[in-house]
Protein backbone atom coordinates (compact mmCIF):
# COMPACT_ATOMS: atom_id res chain seq x y z
CA UNK A 1 0.00 0.00 0.00
CA UNK A 2 2.93 2.31 0.18
CA UNK A 3 4.23 1.77 -2.70
CA UNK A 4 3.37 5.67 -4.19
CA UNK A 5 6.99 6.98 -5.21
CA UNK A 6 7.56 7.13 -8.74
CA UNK A 7 10.73 8.34 -10.67
CA UNK A 8 10.19 11.08 -13.46
CA UNK A 9 12.71 10.00 -15.95
CA UNK A 10 12.21 13.72 -17.37
CA UNK A 11 12.06 15.72 -14.45
CA UNK A 12 15.38 13.40 -13.12
CA UNK A 13 13.55 13.53 -9.70
CA UNK A 14 10.89 11.18 -7.22
CA UNK A 15 7.49 12.12 -6.06
CA UNK A 16 5.10 10.53 -4.10
CA UNK A 17 1.13 11.35 -4.08
CA UNK A 18 -0.33 9.19 -1.29
CA UNK A 19 -4.38 8.54 -2.21
CA UNK A 20 -6.72 11.52 -1.49
CA UNK A 21 -3.70 14.28 -1.99
CA UNK A 22 -4.52 14.59 -5.90
CA UNK A 23 -2.82 11.61 -7.28
CA UNK A 24 -5.02 10.90 -10.46
CA UNK A 25 -4.34 14.49 -11.37
CA UNK A 26 -0.71 13.64 -10.90
CA UNK A 27 -0.87 10.36 -13.00
CA UNK A 28 -2.95 11.84 -15.82
CA UNK A 29 -0.38 15.44 -16.32
CA UNK A 30 2.88 13.62 -15.51
CA UNK A 31 2.36 10.41 -17.05
CA UNK A 32 0.48 11.71 -20.22
CA UNK A 33 -2.35 9.37 -19.48
CA UNK A 34 -4.68 11.26 -22.15
CA UNK A 35 -8.12 10.19 -22.50
CA UNK A 36 -8.51 7.46 -20.40
CA UNK A 37 -11.39 6.54 -17.45
CA UNK A 38 -9.91 8.10 -14.42
CA UNK A 39 -11.23 5.51 -12.48
CA UNK A 40 -7.87 3.42 -13.84
CA UNK A 41 -5.54 5.80 -13.94
CA UNK A 42 -3.56 4.23 -11.08
CA UNK A 43 -3.54 1.23 -12.58
CA UNK A 44 -2.59 2.41 -16.01
CA UNK A 45 0.81 4.20 -14.49
CA UNK A 46 1.67 1.44 -12.46
CA UNK A 47 1.88 -0.83 -15.80
CA UNK A 48 3.41 2.08 -17.77
CA UNK A 49 5.31 3.08 -14.88
CA UNK A 50 7.19 -0.60 -14.04
CA UNK A 51 7.49 -0.91 -17.53
CA UNK A 52 9.75 1.91 -17.83
CA UNK A 53 11.36 1.67 -14.46
CA UNK A 54 9.68 4.59 -12.92
CA UNK A 55 7.67 2.61 -9.55
CA UNK A 56 5.91 2.38 -7.97
CA UNK A 57 8.78 2.05 -5.42
CA UNK A 58 8.18 2.00 -1.52
CA UNK A 59 9.80 4.53 0.85
CA UNK A 60 12.31 2.09 1.28
CA UNK A 61 12.86 1.44 -2.28
CA UNK A 62 12.46 4.97 -3.47
CA UNK A 63 15.71 5.70 -0.54
CA UNK A 64 17.61 3.01 -1.82
CA UNK A 65 17.14 2.96 -6.08
CA UNK A 66 17.28 6.80 -5.87
CA UNK A 67 19.10 7.90 -2.78
CA UNK A 68 20.64 10.97 -4.64
CA UNK A 69 17.32 12.29 -6.81
CA UNK A 70 15.35 15.30 -5.21
CA UNK A 71 12.34 13.71 -3.80
CA UNK A 72 8.62 15.76 -3.79
CA UNK A 73 5.34 14.28 -1.26
CA UNK A 74 2.72 15.83 -1.61
CA UNK A 75 0.33 16.08 1.35
CA UNK A 76 -3.35 17.28 1.88
CA UNK A 77 -4.90 18.66 5.57
CA UNK A 78 -5.86 15.60 7.35
CA UNK A 79 -9.26 17.27 7.69
CA UNK A 80 -9.63 17.75 3.84
CA UNK A 81 -8.22 14.77 3.35
CA UNK A 82 -10.86 12.95 5.30
CA UNK A 83 -13.60 15.08 4.37
CA UNK A 84 -13.13 14.04 0.76
CA UNK A 85 -12.80 9.91 1.85
CA UNK A 86 -15.88 10.49 3.66
CA UNK A 87 -17.67 12.38 0.00
CA UNK A 88 -16.10 9.66 -1.94
CA UNK A 89 -16.31 6.48 0.27
CA UNK A 90 -19.17 7.12 2.19
CA UNK A 91 -21.34 10.13 1.15
CA UNK A 92 -21.54 9.06 -2.71
CA UNK A 93 -20.26 5.61 -2.14
CA UNK A 94 -17.31 3.57 -4.31
CA UNK A 95 -18.84 0.13 -5.73
CA UNK A 96 -14.97 -1.02 -4.41
CA UNK A 97 -15.67 -0.40 -0.83
CA UNK A 98 -19.60 -0.42 -0.08
CA UNK A 99 -19.30 -1.57 3.21
CA UNK A 100 -18.60 2.44 3.81
CA UNK A 101 -21.90 3.36 1.70
CA UNK A 102 -23.64 5.45 4.35
CA UNK A 103 -21.42 5.98 6.99
CA UNK A 104 -21.25 9.17 8.46
CA UNK A 105 -17.88 11.11 9.70
CA UNK A 106 -17.38 9.67 13.55
CA UNK A 107 -17.94 5.99 12.34
CA UNK A 108 -15.76 6.50 9.70
CA UNK A 109 -13.00 7.76 11.96
CA UNK A 110 -13.75 5.43 14.77
CA UNK A 111 -12.99 2.29 11.82
CA UNK A 112 -10.01 4.11 10.94
CA UNK A 113 -8.90 4.35 14.49
CA UNK A 114 -9.18 0.57 14.89
CA UNK A 115 -7.66 0.11 11.07
CA UNK A 116 -5.21 3.41 10.78
CA UNK A 117 -3.23 1.46 7.96
CA UNK A 118 -6.28 -1.07 6.70
CA UNK A 119 -6.61 0.86 3.10
CA UNK A 120 -4.39 2.91 1.34
CA UNK A 121 -7.13 5.87 1.09
CA UNK A 122 -6.56 6.77 4.83
CA UNK A 123 -2.89 5.32 5.58
CA UNK A 124 -1.12 8.02 7.13
CA UNK A 125 0.52 10.26 5.22
CA UNK A 126 3.83 10.78 7.20
CA UNK A 127 4.67 6.93 6.45
CA UNK A 128 5.17 7.91 2.52
CA UNK A 129 8.15 10.35 4.19
CA UNK A 130 11.32 9.57 3.34
CA UNK A 131 14.68 11.42 4.84
CA UNK A 132 15.55 14.51 2.47
CA UNK A 133 12.26 14.98 0.63
CA UNK A 134 10.31 18.44 0.47
CA UNK A 135 7.04 18.38 1.52
CA UNK A 136 4.92 20.19 -1.09
CA UNK A 137 1.07 21.18 -0.74
CA UNK A 138 -0.95 18.55 -3.25
CA UNK A 139 -2.87 21.55 -4.61
CA UNK A 140 0.55 23.15 -5.87
CA UNK A 141 2.58 19.71 -6.81
CA UNK A 142 1.93 19.96 -10.62
CA UNK A 143 2.51 23.87 -10.40
CA UNK A 144 5.80 23.27 -8.52
CA UNK A 145 7.01 20.31 -11.78
CA UNK A 146 5.83 22.91 -14.07
CA UNK A 147 3.04 21.42 -15.60
CA UNK A 148 -0.41 23.23 -15.60
CA UNK A 149 -2.64 22.54 -11.99
CA UNK A 150 -4.96 20.17 -12.87
CA UNK A 151 -8.38 18.69 -10.50
CA UNK A 152 -9.54 15.51 -11.49
CA UNK A 153 -12.15 13.60 -9.36
CA UNK A 154 -12.56 16.29 -6.63
CA UNK A 155 -15.48 15.82 -4.24
CA UNK A 156 -17.91 18.29 -3.84
CA UNK A 157 -19.46 20.19 -0.32
CA UNK A 158 -23.20 19.01 -0.56
CA UNK A 159 -26.33 21.01 0.99
CA UNK A 160 -26.49 18.56 4.36
CA UNK A 161 -22.83 17.56 4.37
CA UNK A 162 -22.34 16.84 7.81
CA UNK A 163 -19.63 18.74 10.36
CA UNK A 164 -16.14 16.83 10.89
CA UNK A 165 -15.20 15.02 13.88
CA UNK A 166 -11.90 17.42 13.88
CA UNK A 167 -10.68 16.98 17.07
CA UNK A 168 -10.74 12.49 16.30
CA UNK A 169 -9.18 13.50 13.06
CA UNK A 170 -6.23 15.82 14.33
CA UNK A 171 -5.71 13.54 17.45
CA UNK A 172 -5.88 10.55 15.27
CA UNK A 173 -3.35 11.80 12.29
CA UNK A 174 -1.79 14.05 14.79
CA UNK A 175 1.80 13.50 12.83
CA UNK A 176 -0.06 13.91 9.60
CA UNK A 177 -1.01 17.00 10.87
CA UNK A 178 2.80 18.04 11.75
CA UNK A 179 3.71 17.11 8.37
CA UNK A 180 1.35 19.19 6.75
CA UNK A 181 2.65 22.17 8.74
CA UNK A 182 5.85 22.08 7.01
CA UNK A 183 4.62 22.88 3.90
Amino acid sequence: MLNSWFYLQALDLCVCMPAKCGGTAFYLTAFKLGDIDTRHARSAVERLASQSGQGPYSPEEITEYYSDKPKLLGVRHPVERFRSLWRDKCRDGDVNMPMLNGWDPSTLIEHITQYPTGNGHWMPQYLYRVPGCKVVDCRRMLHTLGFENAVVNATNPSEGDPDMPTADILRHYSRDYDLWRMV
